[in-house]
């Protein structure tokens, strides 16, 4: 479901069922990695691995995007690097668009 806030306050009439799930996610994020860097057309685990450690939702959009741009002077938790199967080191921001 997304559920908007305005001021703070759920807005009812506005909250709406998405058929989404986290396939439809997960192959989005492959055709883009695909496109951008690497192949990964045929890595369904290694996504689903990365998605699961990597993404999150945000409890405050507006602070973590400050963040994660270099915007702000806390400490950026947000960016993570990791290793690929390959060996190769990467860096959570592949996918940015």
């Amino acid at each position: 479901h997304v559920v908007p806030f305005v001021g703070g306050k759920v807005v009812k009439a506005a909250v709406k069922r998405v058929p989404i799930g986290g396939k439809v996610m997960i192959n989005h994020l492959k055709g883009v990695l695909s496109f951008r860097q690497y192949d990964m057309m045929e890595e369904d685990w290694l996504l689903t691995n990365l998605v699961n450690q990597l993404c999150f939702v945000s409890t405050d959009f507006d602070h973590d995007i400050r963040i994660s741009s270099g915007m702000s002077r806390v400490k950026n938790d947000i960016r993570v690097r990791y290793m690929l199967p390959s060996g190769q080191a990467g860096a959570s921001n592949l996918g940015y668009q």
